[in-house]
């Protein structure tokens, strides 16, 4: 499991890290790595991006 989120971002490409620059997460959740899988949309994590350089936080056990 692990959590997951919901990104306030749209794109006729699959985004880069500096794509997310200030956006926010509309919804989080716990996730497992069938989600990912069950997407259709090559079913891999393309990247990583620290929550904190956005001011994000996760709502994990709000």
């Amino acid at each position: 499991m692990f959590l997951a989120g919901l990104m306030d971002w749209q794109g006729s490409l699959p985004p880069v890290a500096e794509d997310l620059i200030g956006c926010r997460t509309l919804y989080q959740g716990a996730a497992g790595i069938i989600t990912i899988h069950k997407t259709g949309l090559e079913g891999k994590i393309s990247g990583y991006r620290p929550l904190e350089l956005d001011g994000i936080s996760p709502d994990l056990l709000r």
